[in-house]
């Protein structure tokens, strides 16, 4: 039986140069995710709300927090 993975939003952003770097941060890790609305955001640059969510494996939230806290500082 397949099993779903949960996901939890732990970052917004509407910069493309930051979703390159948590992207790569979290592959590196090896955190599990996917980015809501990247497609969409890329498409309407410039608009209002261009945002991009990164979705975090629940199992790997704290984890993917502590990467985000590391960085802002």
């Amino acid at each position: 039986m397949d099993e779903k993975v949960a996901f939890e939003a732990v970052y917004t952003t509407f910069n493309q140069g930051r979703l390159a770097l948590i992207k790569s941060l979290f592959d590196s890790e090896g955190i599990f995710y996917y980015v809501a609305n990247e497609d969409a955001a890329s498409a309407a640059f410039g608009a209002v709300n261009g945002t991009m969510t990164f979705m975090v494996a629940k199992d790997q939230v704290d984890l993917a927090k502590d990467l985000l806290k590391e960085l802002s500082e």
